[in-house]
């Protein structure tokens, strides 16, 4: 027994010796990597290589120290290189600004390897990883919303943060994690432009983090025209359309273009708008019924779809809910499309209409008159 274990012993020794001196005669096989360069990059630096051209070479390995003392051996494939077989890459994890020294060596896929090539190289300060990623961001209209974009290649963990008023009038404030080049989507706007306010900070839990300036960006959701509708009222009507028109319970004058003001009697047994028809006909039903509001008190608001069928006139009934009193210019969206797709008699051709209806519900002073202002009264697509 003792002999075979032997044997065995001798054997192994034989084929790792012989393995051994394979891979030595490999050294140097493969020709080094060539035209190396290397630029300062927020925290990081770039290197970039022209790759061997011999067809066993498989990827480069960068060896470096970083910033804690680390060293850090990092392999790039071959795959990596563009069409002329040049390859770049960042190298992060530099705190200070002190030069570095960067071993590259090509291998191959059988284990041979170049000649090492040396670099130096520094990278840039962190802190500018903030304004770098600031000075990157696009804003871009989608139907419905507007997307935002970034670039962060430095690997320096940065956030954006970003302020604007939504389509409920809302001011709205955000940090998002741009850590990474990345996108973000924004759908509850207004029809029309919103102004976005932007910054980036960098993101190392400290009090005070490093900051960019501060940029405005201003920009709408798309929109195809043909599904946009103003609705507008008509002070010279003599007839009807569909039921009824004009106002009751009210008086109204136009104080600008798509501008109303009404003074409501909240005594009387209705107080009511019916708007123009359409016009055109809907081409989608994922729309959405937004206008801008200033109101003496609270009031609510109930729609009425025209045409309808006595029978089922219940259904086209749209209780949408209070509307506060406000001062100021209020926006409020309201989603229709659940509704219009229910009506038991269909909505959406050129004559059809809406009425608008309002009621004392959370009124604090009943028997007041009301001075309700409503201007740019918009159906549109809903931002999704």
């Amino acid at each position: 027994m003792k002999h075979y274990i032997m044997l065995l012993t001798l054997l192994c020794g034989l084929f790792l010796s012989s393995c051994s001196d394979d891979d030595n005669d490999k050294q140097g096989t493969i020709s080094p990597v060539s035209a190396v360069e290397c630029s300062p990059f927020y925290g990081s630096v770039i290197l970039k290589w022209q790759n061997p051209t011999e067809p066993d070479y498989y990827y480069t390995l960068i060896t470096y120290t970083n910033s804690a003392g680390e060293t850090v051996n990092r392999k790039i494939s071959c795959y990596s290189a563009d069409a002329s077989g040049v390859t770049s890459t960042i190298l992060p994890g530099f705190t200070d600004e002190n030069p570095h020294t960067f071993t590259l060596t090509a291998c191959g896929h059988d284990g041979a390897t170049s000649a090492p090539v040396t670099v130096s190289g520094a990278a840039m300060a962190v802190s500018g990883a903030a304004q770098y990623v600031l000075d990157s961001v696009t804003f871009t209209p989608y139907e419905g919303g507007v997307t935002m974009q970034w670039t962060n290649n430095s690997g320096i963990g940065v956030e954006i943060y970003v302020c604007y008023t939504n389509v409920n009038g809302m001011y709205i404030e955000d940090y998002i994690d741009a850590n990474t080049s990345g996108t973000n989507q924004f759908t509850d706007l207004g029809f029309g432009d919103t102004e976005f306010t932007v910054y980036a900070l960098i993101d190392d839990d400290s009090d005070n983090p490093v900051q960019s300036s501060t940029k405005l960006f201003t920009c709408a959701p798309s929109v195809d025209p043909r599904d946009v509708f103003h609705f507008w009222y008509d002070f010279n009507r003599t007839s009807p359309v569909n039921f009824d028109y004009g106002v009751v319970g009210m008086t109204i004058e136009q104080l600008g273009e798509g501008h109303y003001r009404m003074v409501m009697d909240t005594n009387a047994a209705e107080r009511y708008i019916i708007w123009e028809p359409l016009g055109s006909p809907l081409r989608r039903t994922d729309m959405a019924l937004s206008f801008e509001y200033k109101s003496s008190d609270n009031c609510a608001l109930t729609l009425i779809y025209y045409p309808f069928d006595w029978g089922t006139i219940g259904q086209n009934y749209h209780n949408l809910g209070e509307l506060w009193q406000a001062n100021d210019w209020r926006t409020v969206t309201f989603d229709l499309e659940s509704k219009i797709t229910s009506l038991p008699v269909k909505w959406g051709d050129a004559n059809s209409q809406m009425r608008f209806q309002f009621t004392n519900d959370g009124m604090l002073q009943v028997g007041t008159p009301l001075t309700f202002e409503i201007r740019n009264v918009v159906l549109r697509p809903a931002a999704r």
